[in-house]
Parts: C-alpha cells; structure tokens; sequence
C-alpha cells in the first residue's frame, strides 16, 4: 500500500483514537469516580487515565498540523505514553496479586497511611511518562532531520538505538512482568477452588470463574500485540502497512469494551434496564465445611478479583 493511500485512512486512525481515547474512556473514568453505585480500586481508575493521555499523545497532528515544534513534542510524549501504558499494565496485574499474597507487611508497606500506599501505587507510571518523554526528547531534537511524517498520522523518526532497542526492551519488561503476575493470579484461584473441592467433596462448591482474569488477560496479549506493532511503527522511516497503525488506533477502545463493559456500569448508564434483586437467597448451606470453604472462595472471587480484576 502506498503512502498516498495510507493517508487516505488518517481519518479512520483519528477517529478511532477520538472515540476510545476522548469519549469512551472519560465517560468511563467520570463514573467510576461520580457513581456510588460502582466501585474501583484507584488504580483502576488510572489504568483508564494512562490510556487517555495514549490517545491524546499520539493525535497531536489535530491541533496544528505538521509543525517541527508539535512533531518534537508529540515524538517525545509518545515514547513516554508507550513506556507508561505498559507500567500501568504492570502496576494493575500487582495490585490483583497482591489481593491474594499480600506482600505489603513484608515491604512495610502497610504502616503508612493510605495516601502514601496509593502514591506509591499510582505514581510509577507517571514517573516512568516523565522519564521516557525527557529522553524522547533528546532523541527528537538530536535528530530532528530524521523526523518525518509520512504515515500521515504522528510524527515518527528514522531507527536510533533508544527507538530501536531501549524503549522496546523496557515496554517487553513491564509486560513480560504483568503477564507473570497474571499467571500467578490464575494459579492461586484454581488452587484455591481445587483445595476446597478436595476437602469437601460431596458439598456444593461454587464453579470457578474465569471471567476477572480472562478479561485481564485478553487485554494483556492484545497489549502485546499492538504495542508491538506501536513500537515498531514509532522507529519505522518508512512503513506503508495499514494494519499495525489500525490496531495500534484501537487499543484504547479495547480497554473501554474490556474493562467498561459490565453489568454494574450498564445499569448506572441506563438505570432502566435494572432488575430487581431476588426476594431471598437461592443457595443452601450444606455443612459447616461447605460453607468454610464456598466463604474462601467468594471472598477471593467476589471482594478481591471481581473488585479489581472483573470488576477492572
């Protein structure tokens, strides 16, 4: 595909990261801190608002065109929000870990009080922006006549070795850990589910559900996927593939249909479609170890992931 045509679909790329990145997103972001009907961990608040500063970074080319200054700019911001996406990505995985493993007496962690304990969880991405958009900096204005926009849709800049090898080692790190941090998630919920149905055979016990983590989880290779390509399109002098950008446009708009589209938003939005809750409980105990057990579970089900993993 020629170049001529790749700008042909500028507007489709724009579009895309107007719908997931400006609309969807913020929608989704307003009511998890308006509604007291939805609850979310703070960070899965910022997980949505690292996504939005995503978009914004890389549509730059809709406030002024294709001026030397704005290129520089967007250049920089651009190999920051890349760098940040993927901490968000890991910061998110550890946060549900930690709902199961609770390391944070072993680092001291809980002796402060909430404020610090969220800093310390919210921060690092936004460090990680700041850190990688100073060098992206660097890099433009040292080879600002490497800069070009031929694709039409955001500054890019000839191979260096920070676009070429830094930037994709650290992003592959950050979901490299985030993918280990997921498995461990799901291992520790089947075990979980399989010690209960060993100690209680004959007893009801809860089916396991894969929903929180599956949902985690597409996310988590689909951010492979197009941050792969994302990164590869950022150092590429000249590439005329359609698809990379396309599917690199809709990573904010699968966070939104991952993570926004759920039951407990859905009623908020549309509160005409609530059903009423049952009159009475359908579930019966069935002895005192069923109960034990079926309580573990839904406790890590249900107060844990489904708050932060599901419910994320």
């Amino acid at each position: 595909m020629s170049g001529s045509c790749l700008r042909q679909l500028t507007p489709i790329y724009f579009a895309l990261h107007i719908i997931g990145g400006y609309i969807l997103l913020p929608l989704l972001v307003v009511t998890f801190l308006v509604s007291k009907r939805i609850k979310r961990h703070p960070t899965v608040v910022n997980f949505c608002l690292t996504w939005i500063i995503y978009s914004v970074s890389y549509s730059f080319l809709l406030y002024g065109g294709q001026k030397r200054n704005l290129c520089i700019a967007q250049l920089s911001m651009t190999y920051g929000s890349d760098a940040m996406v993927a901490a968000a990505n890991l910061v998110l995985a550890i946060q549900v870990w930690s709902t199961f493993y609770l390391p944070w007496p072993l680092l001291r962690i809980s002796q402060y009080c909430r404020p610090v304990k969220l800093s310390l969880m919210l921060a690092p991405p936004y460090i990680i922006f700041l850190t990688f958009s100073i060098l992206g900096l660097h890099e433009a204005v040292a080879h600002s006549d490497s800069l070009n926009v031929d694709n039409g849709m955001y500054c890019a800049m000839s191979l260096q070795t920070f676009s070429r090898f830094t930037l994709p080692v650290v992003c592959s790190m950050f979901l490299l850990g985030a993918s280990v941090f997921e498995v461990a998630v799901v291992f520790r919920r089947y075990s979980t589910w399989r010690t209960a149905k060993r100690a209680c055979p004959d007893a009801y016990i809860k089916p396991l559900s894969l929903s929180p983590c599956l949902r985690a989880g597409i996310f988590l290779v689909y951010s492979w996927a197009t941050l792969g390509a994302c990164l590869f399109l950022l150092s590429a002098f000249e590439s005329t593939n359609v698809y990379p950008y396309l599917v690199q446009a809709t990573l904010p708009l699968v966070a939104f249909i991952v993570f926004g589209m759920q039951e407990d938003i859905a009623f908020v939005w549309f509160p005409c479609f609530r059903r009423r809750p049952p009159s009475s409980a359908t579930t019966s105990s069935t002895g005192v170890c069923s109960r034990t057990f079926q309580n573990e579970l839904e406790n890590v089900d249900t107060a844990t992931l489904e708050s932060m993993a599901s419910r994320v």
